[in-house]
């Protein structure tokens, strides 16, 4: 039995011996999808994107604006003496009228910039997970080609330090643009 335990420890010190070091390589993602051709194009079109819901939005609060200045000219002109009590009346209605309409433009407005709010910010996680999706595959490409059993991320705490020669960023960011036309 004690032939067989020393065996086992021998057998064991030399396959540790023997063993293998694994191959860790580094990848900066932040910057493969910042310098990634078709994830700056999708930001250059989101970026549209925002601008146009912003021009719709102030489009909408420029029509609300002026919908006060006419409830403004109507109290202002209901405040004049020389006007009838018929045509206070009338323009008490058209004032309330007006107050309705406002209010209602203002929850229109807010509805609109929270459904725009929550679509943008669906189209952007789409958007970065596609990009992130393509990134990943030529990650694991590079890392394959390299040998690599493990690629890290230096990007936030996972990496404290790395060599700067186990980095395969600019590997990884020249063959996500080679298909660049």
């Amino acid at each position: 039995m004690r032939k067989l335990l020393i065996t086992l420890l021998a057998f064991s010190a030399i396959n540790m011996a023997f063993a293998e070091t694994p191959v860790i390589l580094t990848v900066n993602v932040a910057k493969l999808y910042d310098g990634y051709w078709k994830a700056k194009e999708a930001e250059a079109k989101f970026q549209s994107s925002i601008e146009n819901a912003q021009q719709e939005i102030q489009s909408m609060i420029t029509e609300g604006m002026a919908m006060t200045e006419k409830l403004q000219a109507l109290q202002a002109e209901s405040g004049s003496p020389a006007i009838s009590k018929d045509r206070k009346d009338e323009i008490a209605q058209e004032a309330q009228t007006q107050i309705q309409a406002i209010q209602q433009k203002e929850r229109d407005v807010n509805a609109f910039r929270q459904k725009t709010d929550r679509q943008l910010q669906q189209r952007r996680q789409a958007i970065t997970e596609l990009h992130l999706s393509d990134i990943q595959e030529v990650v694991t490409e590079v890392a394959e080609e390299k040998g690599a059993d493990l690629v890290l991320n230096t990007q936030g705490l996972a990496v404290v330090f790395s060599k700067e020669s186990m980095d395969v960023t600019d590997d990884v960011l020249t063959k996500l643009n080679a298909a660049k036309p």
